[in-house]
């Protein structure tokens, strides 16, 4: 048993949030053959979903962004399991971290306010240019962070970069045990 993160984008639209499906990311993925090797790939590798197709993409749908676990990532994204022990991850490290857990924001969309209960923690959201703003490429020993988080993270945003403008994206996440 683990931590894993459920993570969502939202769009603003008229001045008002509103959830963006994970449908374009999963395009994204499909297009760039980024599934392959991607979260996505292993889940239709291991029979939980259809075959992709060109222009059929994952039954059911997915409704959080899906994303494999890494605990250094969430110790960047809200200081989540930052230096401690957990499976192989090795002990005695921080990581500098993006900020500390926000709580959800007031103009969260109705759906993600849906999806959230009081089991889950350390719910959190980040605007599209302040995620960019982070120094991915900071050293930590011999490795750049960036070089530390799962393909998943690294498609993620490169699927971001694609969203504007950007100051109408933001992404919306908690972790759950």
């Amino acid at each position: 048993m683990g931590t894993d993160i459920h993570l969502y984008v939202e769009e603003k639209i008229n001045d008002i949030w509103v959830y963006k499906n994970s449908q374009d990311w999963l395009k994204f993925l499909v297009k760039q053959q980024f599934h392959k090797d991607s979260y996505v790939g292993f889940l239709v590798r291991e029979g939980y979903y259809k075959k992709f197709e060109t222009e059929q993409y994952l039954s059911p749908k997915f409704y959080c962004y899906p994303m494999t676990r890494s605990y250094d990532l969430f110790s960047i994204l809200a200081n989540v399991r930052n230096g401690s022990h957990f499976g192989f991850t090795k002990t005695g490290y921080t990581l500098n971290y993006i900020s500390e857990a926000k709580g959800l924001p007031a103009s969260a969309s109705k759906y993600i306010k849906q999806e959230y209960n009081t089991e889950y923690h350390h719910p959190s959201y980040f605007y599209l240019s302040q995620l960019f703003a982070f120094d991915w490429n900071q050293k930590f020993g011999d490795h750049r962070y960036i070089d530390r988080l799962n393909e998943d993270w690294k498609y993620f945003i490169e699927w971001c970069k694609t969203l504007n403008p950007i100051e109408n994206y933001r992404i919306i996440f908690w972790f759950d045990c």
